[in-house]
């Protein structure tokens, strides 16, 4: 490892982070002081030189594009054009990875050059630009230059998806004025980094929504959230569904119109194919009863599977005919939704888990009897 001394003192390095490194780069300008010295021809004298090392996702080395243009072209052979990666200690920079050019008279002032090296523990954090008439290291250079690298990190991307009420796909929000209505909203993030800290928010005129915290969507993933959204007038709207974290930020607009209420459930028994029953009171859903099956287990051992009876407790039913409740006990959640006018109810569904790695889920529709 080559220590280039002569420098003068780099600036101080980046804070440690933990975020993903995929860029260094660095533009050189200014030479060291001393340096060119007088009389030096402009062919052995430095205009810039720029570096561009890319960290690829999963790979130990790195790509380095390098180029170093001089103030005139070479009219000798035979000079050394050199950038040199390295870290520093002190007022030098430890060179551990080389690109080298030599210059020809039939040559133009620019030189490129690349390489893929394996960057040391924490990667290179200074380079140094050079012409001189031996490899880095001789005594007698022409120019150099010094900088360090600045480092590029990859950011989450994220993006805004389906918004669903009652497992439909809504390409515009249809809401009874004056009723909160659950809405699901998919929040991707389709980068190689997670985001943390993601906040979702529904935002529009006579919108009502509150903050919801999303929390950490993985790499690569995404997470499914529930934001409740009121039209607080008998007029059309915009909302704005946005997500943010970690930076990053994605937004999607949908139109809502206002839309009457569905009639009003009719009192009475209702049941399915499918061994569903329940009763409407007074506005209500009561004694809840579905036979769903059941997977219990799993990896290493495989999964049972067992048909059994779950019921839900009584539960209002909104103005707008969506039923949206969950239960949760000590070592369970489960979860009943369906939309009901007059005397049918469709869109129905039933989730369960509990203990023992149980899990259950149960579509239906039913009809009043």
């Amino acid at each position: 490892m080559l220590a280039v001394s002569v420098l003068p003192t780099l600036a101080g390095g980046a804070p440690a982070t933990a975020a993903v490194l995929v860029k260094q780069t660095a533009t050189l300008t200014e030479s060291v002081a001393g340096m060119p010295a007088a009389g030096t021809p402009a062919y052995r004298q430095i205009e810039r030189a720029r570096v561009v090392v890319t960290h690829p996702a999963g790979s130990s080395s790195a790509t380095i594009k390098g180029s170093i243009t001089l103030k005139a072209e070479p009219e000798e052979e035979g000079d050394h054009l050199q950038i040199g990666l390295g870290q520093q200690s002190g007022a030098s920079c430890e060179i551990s990875a080389v690109l080298t050019e030599t210059t020809s008279p039939d040559d133009d002032a620019v030189y490129e050059m690349q390489a893929v090296e394996e960057p040391p523990n924490g990667s290179w954090d200074c380079v140094v630009a050079r012409v001189g008439p031996a490899y880095l290291g001789g005594p007698d250079d022409f120019d150099v230059m010094i900088d360090r690298l600045t480092d590029h990190y990859a950011k989450p991307k994220l993006a805004v998806g389906a918004v669903e009420l009652l497992g439909s796909k809504q390409k515009r929000l249809r809401l009874v004025p004056g009723v909160s209505t659950k809405h699901t909203v998919t929040v991707r993030n389709t980068s190689d980094v997670e985001a943390k800290g993601v906040v979702l928010r529904v935002t529009g005129k006579r919108i009502k929504a509150p903050r919801v915290k999303v929390g950490t969507v993985p790499k690569a993933d995404e997470v499914r959230v529930q934001v409740p959204i009121t039209l607080q007038a008998k007029r059309r709207s915009k909302v704005a569904v946005t997500v943010s974290g970690s930076g990053a930020r994605a937004s999607r607009t949908l139109a809502v119109v206002p839309v009457r209420p569905p009639a009003k459930p009719r009192a009475g028994r209702y049941s399915s194919d499918n061994d569903v029953t329940f009763r409407v009171r007074k506005g209500r859903v009561v004694g809840w009863r579905g036979q769903a099956l059941t997977s219990c287990g799993g990896y290493p051992d495989l999964p049972t599977t067992s048909w059994n009876m779950y019921d839900f407790p009584s539960t209002k039913i909104p103005r707008n005919g969506i039923v949206d409740a969950r239960d949760k006990g000590s070592n369970y959640v489960s979860t009943l939704r369906f939309r009901i006018a007059g005397g049918k109810v469709t869109k129905g569904h039933f989730s369960y888990s509990g203990p023992d790695r149980c899990f259950a889920d149960l579509d239906f529709t039913a009809t009043r009897g």
